[in-house]
């Protein structure tokens, strides 16, 4: 993936928490489940390549929604009777991160809150928050009309620029501030998660900016190892 111009300042980031972390922001797809892409195990799924879609994206030659349509366009044409369970049913089957449950057990036990912020597939972050107990979530999702089809409509609520804005949302609606709020994520993308965040890990980290922002990086299988320098920090906080 090639790397998006991001601020790097260390002014910019939020470095050491203030006080014991409250609030744990994650990226969904490669984090809390072990695949890049949500839309991707549905392009997998019905044989449908979106490359060109994504080359389209990255130089900035359409925007979210048109990144989205692009996607759905490809399935209606794959699959004209493709509905809601048809997609539940492709992505019930992508797997979890292995230690996501107990991972996030750790931390609601610690008293941080767990949410979701995530250019991926809203059906996809509503399993798995219910399944992990997170306390919400954020992200993108496609339209099915009243005949059960999909439309040619497109739910942007997860800008992939603009993570760090929806985090802020969460911020003001738990009180929680930046400097006791931490975030995990793979991609350049999740850098705005990071400037938000007193607290940051890069996990298995799939650019070189992420990395760089990140106060931490963890490489591993098991998201247990990505909130382990969290729980130490909410330790030595308290």
């Amino acid at each position: 993936m090639r790397a998006l111009p991001v601020r790097s300042e260390r002014e910019d980031y939020v470095r050491k928490p203030s006080a014991p972390v409250r609030l744990v922001a994650f990226d969904m797809d490669g984090i809390l489940v072990d695949s890049i892409s949500s839309w991707g195990a549905v392009h997998r799924a019905l044989g449908t390549d979106n490359r060109a879609a994504i080359a389209a994206y990255l130089r900035g030659a359409i925007d979210d929604r048109e990144f989205i349509l692009s996607d759905v366009a490809l399935w209606r044409r794959a699959a004209p009777a493709f509905g809601r369970q048809d997609l539940e049913a492709i992505l019930a089957q992508v797997p979890r991160m292995p230690g996501l449950t107990a991972a996030i057990g750790q931390l609601r036990e610690a008293g941080a809150r767990g949410v979701i912020v995530s250019g991926g597939l809203k059906s996809l972050a509503a399993m798995v928050a219910r399944e992990a107990k997170l306390d919400a979530f954020r992200a993108n999702d496609v339209v099915f009309g009243p005949d059960g089809r999909l439309r040619d409509e497109a739910v942007v609520d997860v800008p992939l620029r603009d993570k760090g804005g929806v985090l802020a949302a969460f911020q003001r609606e738990t009180g929680v501030p930046p400097e006791a709020t931490a975030s995990v994520g793979d991609s350049e993308f999740d850098a705005g998660l990071f400037r938000r965040s007193a607290l940051s890990v890069a996990f298995n980290p799939i650019d070189e900016v992420v990395g760089r922002a990140a106060t931490q990086v963890v490489r591993g299988r098991d998201l247990r190892d990505a909130v382990r320098p969290i729980l130490e920090s909410m330790r030595e906080t308290r």
